[in-house]
């Protein structure tokens, strides 16, 4: 006797035997997973889940996870909570804009586009770098790609 067991989306599972097919089909087992919230039911869902350590995740290998996983838009903290945005507990650097160099001079700060840059706790910055005439200051580009990624010093080119 063939049998094969199928989950359906709304919850319900049931037992389908094809040498049975003139027979009664009965619903063996109802269940309904709870999620939190934010989260929702997946038969099939990825696993690399974004989370707020990793947002974008690039690498990933090619199989279903069954269960709850956050929705589109939201991340795994590291308390298990899914939320819309992740909370920093270091001190953020005031933009390039918002830094006064000397004249002549330009600071930069920066990581490739699509990257996650932690924050600058050097006592090097351009704001406080004096570059010689000529020159400028500049914090050279660094492929960051989980975070904390770390920063270079800055430097007169």
């Amino acid at each position: 006797l063939l049998c094969a067991y199928f989950r359906l989306k709304e919850g319900f599972s049931f037992l389908f035997c094809p040498s049975l097919i003139h027979k009664i089909s009965v619903v063996i087992k109802s269940c309904s997973e709870t999620c939190g919230t934010n989260e929702q039911y997946n038969e099939c869902g990825s696993a690399c889940e974004p989370s707020c350590k990793n947002p974008k995740p690039e690498m990933c290998t090619m199989q279903c996870v069954v269960g709850c996983q956050c929705k589109s838009g939201f991340f795994r903290d590291d308390s298990g909570q899914c939320v819309a945005k992740c909370s920093s507990t270091e001190p953020s650097l005031p933009p390039c804009s918002q830094v006064k160099c000397p004249k002549g001079t330009k600071c930069l700060f920066r990581c490739q586009p699509d990257r996650v840059k932690r924050d600058y706790r050097g006592t090097k910055t351009c704001a406080t770098m004096k570059c010689p005439p000529g020159t400028k200051c500049e914090q050279e580009t660094i492929n960051c790609f989980v975070a904390p990624c770390p920063q270079p010093d800055p430097r007169c080119v």
